[in-house]
């Protein structure tokens, strides 16, 4: 028998890969938007609410729903032009998704899965992945409001009942992924020089097909409630790797050049982009054997190959 599951952010890239994913189960999808896109997103219901942070009329969407999946959120900002970017994130991130969870206790739904960030537990892994019992050690202003949304979430479980579960993803990918992948697909295909070719880090990066199939266990197995969960594709690869893998979905030669990764953060140290460079070259790797282990989750598949296809996308896209 399948779920009643209100999908917030659901025409957004991992959104629409969710519905799909639930759909295919059996379950009837309700969504909820800020804006719609063009055409109409394949929900039975969709809701057009504005920011999320407004709204004040959830418990009028939330008749019949069985679990809520909240992804809708305020994420990196490449270009900020917030006077006060902490209030922005925390008014979105931590408050909005506050207001969704209390009016779901109150509405007697049954589960809340929402979607956090790796970035959590920081920036950076040291010698071995990070797990569920990495302490929460949050930088900059995003990871912070995530780190508090669960915070707060979590109290809201404790004191209501509402079933909470957490995933924790890193970079996520797939065809048409937008961020931080498709401004690297762009990098890439223009041809410009990386100074990538000596790094040889340890990266988990999080196939998007895979994040929805956590995401509908979540919703649906027993054993999630009161869980969080680290999530990660099985291999684990160097920028140098990624890059590679990207030039060859696009059909080209990427331009990497070998600088080691200690002149690259001395030169992100002197102009001010320590941690930017920090993100590139260093080790970021995640252990998810919790979520497979307990939920029987298995992210099959090659990385690199799975890379390469999201990469050829972008192509396919632009001979449209």
């Amino acid at each position: 028998m399948g779920f009643t599951v209100l999908v917030t952010g659901c025409n957004g890239f991992v959104g629409r890969a969710l519905v799909a994913e639930l759909r295919a189960r059996g379950d009837t999808v309700f969504g909820v938007v800020r804006e719609r896109r063009g055409s109409s997103e394949p929900t039975e219901r969709l809701f057009e609410v504005g920011p999320l942070q407004h709204v004040v009329h959830w418990a009028s969407l939330l008749a019949g729903v069985d679990a809520i999946v909240h992804l809708a959120a305020r994420c990196h900002v490449v270009r900020e032009t917030a006077g006060d970017p902490v209030a922005e994130f925390t008014d979105v991130n931590v408050l909005g998704s506050l207001r969704i969870a209390e009016a779901a206790a109150c509405a007697a739904v049954r589960r809340f899965v929402y979607v956090s960030t790796v970035g959590v537990h920081g920036e950076r892994s040291r010698g071995r992945p990070l797990t569920e019992a990495d302490p929460l050690s949050p930088r900059g202003p995003y990871a912070r409001s995530k780190a508090d949304a669960e915070q707060a979430l979590a109290r809201v479980a404790e004191r209501t009942g509402l079933e909470l579960a957490i995933v924790r993803p890193p970079l996520v990918y797939g065809p048409g992924a937008p961020g931080n992948f498709e401004r690297l697909v762009r990098w890439v295909q223009k041809g410009l020089p990386m100074p990538f070719g000596a790094v040889r880090n340890r990266r988990s990066l999080l196939d998007v097909s895979r994040l929805a199939e956590l995401l509908a266990l979540c919703v649906r197995d027993p054993r999630a409630a009161g869980q969080a969960f680290l999530a990660a594709d099985h291999d684990v690869v160097s920028t140098a790797e990624i890059v590679r893998a990207v030039a060859r979905g696009l059909g080209t030669h990427p331009r990497l050049v070998p600088v080691p990764a200690a002149l690259l953060r001395l030169g992100g140290s002197l102009v001010g982009r320590r941690s930017d460079v920090d993100r590139l070259v260093g080790d970021l790797e995640v252990d998810a054997a919790k979520a497979r282990t307990m939920l029987g989750w298995v992210p099959r598949g090659s990385t690199i190959e799975k890379i390469q296809a999201a990469a050829a996308s972008f192509t396919c896209e632009a001979r449209r």
